[in-house]
């Protein structure tokens, strides 16, 4: 009995709870600094803790707003960038990653759908660290990745990002277009700048994925503009990334 006893006020013990309080809260801005309603949606967000920015993006409208987190943690406004969906596409995932050992150079990714058929290829743009005191959203170099890119996820020595493209259906005048759901490896060299070589790998899922088992289970359905009519899909869709401990696996 006293045996028994012991073990429970051990397992009691053990227990834990975390408790999350609320510090500070902030509304998102549109580009022309107006609160509206829905004006920032679909927000995705990164932190570069070397300088206490938080980078928040928002889809539509699309635009980038920067907070410094240096007094206390309380977030607090510093600029608004404005992402052009006309130009650029829908901002879809932001991340961040800064080299621990030195010379290596900050980099901030943003990945975006294609501004006029949300089918085709999309972007990631990769842009240099903003600073805390004179923030500029500077490119280095835009690369070309597969349909809907929605995530994306730096190794832990920032070399490379790998983006796991949705490849969203879409319907145009004469057909409907459904491209096929891939994953991107973009090899990026340590010291990065705009003439800097960049690997960029495509890699699709229709090898693993044909025949009986593709043709039977992995179905996905999305409506058109008729609500009679629904067209089904047979591609993998990959929406998440998650990456291991070890640096070569995700």
């Amino acid at each position: 009995m006293k045996a028994l006893l012991i073990a429970l006020v051990i397992v009691a013990v053990a227990h834990g709870y975390v408790l999350l309080r609320n510090r500070a809260f902030v509304k998102l801005q549109d580009f022309n600094g107006g609160y509206t309603l829905n004006s920032s949606t679909y927000n995705r967000i990164a932190y570069d803790p070397a300088t206490n920015l938080l980078f928040v993006t928002a889809k539509e409208p699309g635009h980038l707003s920067v907070f410094t987190l240096s007094y206390q943690g309380v977030p607090t406004l510093v600029t608004v960038f404005k992402l052009d969906s006309d130009t650029r596409g829908q901002p879809l995932d932001i991340e961040f990653c800064r080299p621990v050992e030195p010379g290596g150079i900050a980099r901030l990714a943003i990945s975006f759908n294609d501004p006029s058929n949300p089918a085709a290829d999309g972007t990631v743009r990769i842009y240099r660290a903003l600073s805390p005191v004179s923030p500029t959203l500077e490119i280095i170099q835009t690369l070309t990745v597969g349909s809907q890119p929605v995530d994306m996820e730096f190794a832990q020595d920032c070399n490379v990002l790998v983006v796991a493209n949705q490849g969203r259906p879409a319907q145009d005048l004469s057909s409907v277009l459904d491209p096929e759901g891939t994953v991107t490896k973009i090899s990026l060299p340590f010291d990065l700048t705009e003439s800097s070589v960049i690997t960029v790998t495509t890699i699709g899922f229709s090898a693993l994925f044909s025949g009986s088992i593709g043709q039977d289970t992995l179905r996905s359905w999305r409506k058109t503009t008729s609500a009679s009519d629904l067209y089904a899909t047979t591609k993998a869709t990959p929406s998440v990334l998650l990456r291991t401990w070890n640096p070569q696996t995700s």
